[in-house]
C-alpha cells in the first residue's frame, strides 16, 4: 500500500524519526537538529511518510532561504526503501518549496550511496560537484546535486 505523506513534523514523530536517522546516516542529527522543521522557523520544513496503520516509515527535511532549497535530510526505514516513499517525500519538499517561491534546490550526498543518486537524478537533478573526503566514519566524498526551475506543481515520476 502506497505510504501517506504528512506535510509536517511534529514532536510526537520525533522518537521513531531519531530511530531511522540513526540506522540510516553515520553522523546522525540529535533531537535539537531537528527543533526547526518541527517549528518551522528560519524557512526550515520537515514531512514525514505513515504507513496506512499510522507507523513514521519515512522523513524530510529541507530550509528554504532566498530563493533556494537545501535538503539535508531524506531516510526512510529499510524495509520500506525502493517502494517510492523517498520520491514521495522529496516531491512534497520540492513542491512545497516551489509554492513558497524557491527555484533551485541543492542537495549533498555521498559518493557511495547509489541509491539516493538515483532517486535525484530521476527527480531531474544534476552533479555538479564533487568534495573529496566530505564525510568521516567512513570517509567518503560529497557529490552535490541541483536542480533548477522548481515550480509548485512537482514533476516528479509518480511512484
Amino acid at each position: 500500500m502506497s505510504p501517506i505523506i504528512v506535510p509536517c513534523l511534529v514532536a510526537l514523530d520525533l522518537p521513531r524519526v531519531l530511530n531511522i536517522e540513526l540506522a540510516s546516516f553515520t553522523s546522525p542529527w540529535i533531537r535539537e537538529m531537528f527543533a526547526d522543521a518541527v517549528d518551522e522557523i528560519r524557512g526550515t520544513l520537515g514531512c514525514v511518510a505513515r504507513s496506512v496503520r499510522g507507523d513514521v516509515i519515512g522523513y524530510g527535511v529541507c530550509q528554504i532561504v532566498a530563493g533556494e532549497v537545501d535538503i539535508p535530510r531524506v531516510a526512510v526505514t529499510q524495509e520500506w526503501r525502493r517502494q517510492g516513499v523517498g520520491t514521495r517525500l522529496l516531491g512534497w519538499m520540492m513542491t512545497k518549496a516551489g509554492s513558497k517561491g524557491a527555484r533551485t534546490v541543492r542537495l549533498e550526498v555521498k559518493e557511495s550511496n547509489l541509491s539516493a543518486q538515483r532517486l535525484y537524478e530521476n527527480a531531474g537533478f544534476a552533479c555538479i560537484a564533487r568534495r573529496p573526503d566530505y564525510y568521516k566514519n567512513p570517509t567518503d566524498a560529497a557529490l552535490v546535486y541541483m536542480c533548477n526551475g522548481l515550480r509548485a506543481k512537482s514533476q516528479l515520476p509518480r511512484s
